[in-house]
């Protein structure tokens, strides 16, 4: 959870921000996650039109980078972590009409359908890890995409949003990545050549039986 705020003539209303992601760990440098995310977005704007607050929902499908990992290698202990993260996004909300008068005021018009704005958004994290399994993530994210609030934003065709949070993470059996050097290929050859020994007198056995099993 955090804050969530729109750039429109500066950033300058804020409101409650909150996510849930669920990923998947490739390598220890990179992994995928998939992210929905809302609930609100407030729109700072004159005293003539009273209504600037917009329900949504949102979503966005990240590529992730795990930095730390990427510049200094893997280390299962380390503690703190930096990783960056970008991808498409989605919004969908209903949008909100006007009608601005000459004065400059806005008259309301009602909502619009619901509709499902594309853009992109990227991102910076910090890491804490407390064990293998359950780590504190603080998250900056800015984005672009088309307003939800139609055209009441004077950045409607492409608004910039930022968003700040800060939450835990679990990884679903801790991290079991291991390096390469630390693999013992003896040990493994040997396990398969004993394995390839049993199915070979598997395979006797089962010959033997069947010739008895003719007699």
């Amino acid at each position: 959870g955090g804050i969530h705020a729109i750039e429109n003539d500066g950033f300058n209303k804020l409101a409650p921000h909150f996510s849930i992601s669920l990923g998947k760990l490739i390598t220890p440098t990179w992994g995928i996650r998939g992210q929905v995310n809302g609930i609100t977005q407030h729109l700072c704007l004159d005293n003539s039109y009273y209504q600037h607050n917009k329900n949504y929902v949102g979503a966005n499908i990240d590529a992730m980078v795990n930095l730390s990992t990427l510049f200094a290698g893997a280390n299962p202990s380390r503690f703190f972590e930096v990783y960056g993260f970008a991808g498409p996004m989605l919004s969908v909300a209903k949008s909100q009409n006007v009608t601005i008068k000459n004065d400059g005021t806005m008259v309301p018009e009602g909502e619009n359908k619901v509709r499902a704005r594309i853009g992109a958004s990227a991102g910076v994290g910090l890491k804490f890890n407390i064990n293998k399994y359950w780590a504190i993530d603080v998250e900056a994210r800015g984005a672009i995409a088309p307003s939800i609030f139609g055209n009441i934003s004077s950045h409607r065709k492409a608004e910039g949003t930022g968003m700040l949070t800060a939450g835990v993470s679990y990884i679903f059996g801790g991290k079991k990545f291991v390096k390469a050097s630390n693999i013992d290929e003896d040990a493994i050859n040997a396990e398969i050549n004993r394995y390839r020994s049993e199915l070979a007198q598997a395979q006797a056995d089962l010959a033997n039986c069947k010739n008895a099993l003719a007699n």
